[in-house]
């Protein structure tokens, strides 16, 4: 399961002009912060330092506190997960928990060992918060073992990440996203649709400028913080009334949506350096599973605390950021991938929900209402022919378009696709080498000669 971070604040603050305060308190963790500290030369012996963050900003030359208001306590760093933004990971681990627990029992009503549990965030502490908020709600202090005294999260230098598109580290990446940035400010800066924006709201921006793909704040710039103060319902930090006009907000979602994600759609060398490696991961994931080549112990449910930009990127390289689908994800947004195995291919059974086990390593037993008799020669002689795969995007089972020929998929049921075929095409966009991919290609024009379609 992938995750987007929780309700924050904006990564840096913009339209302090329109009296929109630079720093927000909506962050009580504030008050109750932890760190390790050691408590002897030989580092042998740890213990826990409680303290209270108080932020101070520069004012005519002076530095005072950032709130006037005895909120001092509560005052959010730029790009923080606020209290709302806590609320929605808690309540996403425990919806994860009543269906995964309570509906299926494919994870444990206690959980007594945390190897069963993989987690992995990127270098964020705003990812990092919202794993651990997803944490506490799937399983809370009280169902877990006495001898559970913390769980394992891994991460990775960002230099190796490759659970977000890496806009960073990854040069030639940056080539592409640079490109496409260019192309769709070249589509949309002229068009009527941007000439509505300026009317609403260039009159609020820096110098007055005209509102552009590539302004200063950028399009998706101006778009993080209208969301951001859409999250607080707090008067006290809301934009103007004409940036929450709904045809602006749609307008801007699907310049957007276009500007970061349309590479995902046309261009293979997009899909693989933007999420190929982390897709990769999935399959071998399930291929190691499904080989018995999992290690024992292997974790029954992994949870990926990502990024918006990750879960779109998801949806893109499949070919599911279409239609109702096709905006940019909210805050706690998640794609689920799930693997199952048919137990029941030589007799008709029925396909019951409660058969569904969810893991990146482990399947399910689920039963099909018709025999696999129709599945082609390539899946049927496959060694993972029987298990399936199916995605899920914020609660909603989503069919991949790649999967939708018969033999592709579950017969009678195209939101199961044979891991065959989910495996055929996840390896056309899995980099052998990543870091190598990154430096390759760079004397290499940025768009295909035409739009290369998803999959095999």
């Amino acid at each position: 399961m992938h995750v987007s971070s929780g309700e924050r604040t904006p990564e840096t603050a913009r339209f302090t002009n329109t009296g929109l305060p630079a720093v927000w308190p909506y962050c009580s963790s504030a008050s109750a912060m932890v760190s390790t500290v050691v408590k002897d030369r030989a580092c042998v012996n740890w213990d826990t330092f409680e303290w209270r963050r108080r932020l101070q900003v520069l004012e005519n030359g002076k530095a005072v506190a950032a709130s006037s208001r005895g909120e001092e306590s509560r005052m959010c760093a730029p790009a923080e997960i606020t209290d709302k933004g806590r609320e929605t990971m808690l309540l996403l681990g425990r919806r994860i928990r009543h269906l995964y627990v309570n509906q299926l029992g494919f994870l444990p009503e206690l959980l007594a060992d945390p190897a069963s549990v993989y987690l992995r965030a990127t270098p964020f502490p705003r990812t990092l918060t919202s794993l651990q908020q997803v944490i506490v709600g799937l399983y809370p202090p009280n169902k877990r073992a006495e001898s559970i005294r913390s769980f394992q999260i891994t991460t990775r230098n960002l230099s190796d990440e490759t659970l977000l598109p890496n806009e960073t580290h990854c040069e030639r990446f940056i080539q592409l996203i640079k490109a496409f940035s260019r192309k769709a400010a070249g589509r949309w800066n002229t068009s009527g649709e941007m000439a509505y924006l300026n009317s609403k709201i260039q009159r609020w921006m820096p110098q007055k400028q005209r509102v552009a793909v590539d302004s200063s704040p950028a399009l998706h710039d101006i778009y993080d913080s209208i969301n951001s103060t859409l999250a607080t319902s707090d008067p006290r930090t809301t934009l103007p009334s004409e940036f929450y006009d709904p045809t602006l907000r749609s307008i801007i979602d699907r310049i957007s949506v276009d500007e970061e994600f349309t590479g995902y759609k046309s261009s293979l060398e997009y899909r693989t350096l933007g999420i190929g490696h982390l897709l990769g991961e999935v399959v071998s994931r399930m291929a190691d599973h499904v080989s018995g080549e999992a290690p024992k112990g292997t974790a029954r449910i992994a949870l990926f605390g990502g990024h918006d930009s990750t879960v779109a990127a998801i949806l893109a390289s499949l070919g599911a950021l279409e239609g109702d689908n096709g905006t940019w994800p909210g805050y706690g947004s998640s794609v689920v991938v799930e693997l199952f195995k048919n137990t029941n291919l030589a007799r008709r059974t029925s396909c019951s929900e409660g058969g569904v086990l969810q893991s990146l390593k482990h399947r399910s037993t689920v039963g099909s209402s018709e025999t696999l008799a129709d599945v082609n020669p390539r899946t049927n002689t496959s060694p993972f022919n029987g298990f399936y795969v199916r995605l899920k995007y914020n609660d909603h089972t989503l069919n991949i378009p790649g999967c939708q020929t018969s033999g592709l998929h579950l017969a009678g049921n195209p939101n199961f696709c044979t891991l065959a075929a989910f495996k055929d095409i996840v390896d056309c966009i899995t980099p052998s080498d990543w870091k190598q991919a990154c430096v390759s290609n760079l004397d290499k024009p940025p768009f295909p000669a035409e739009d290369e379609a998803i999959g095999p």
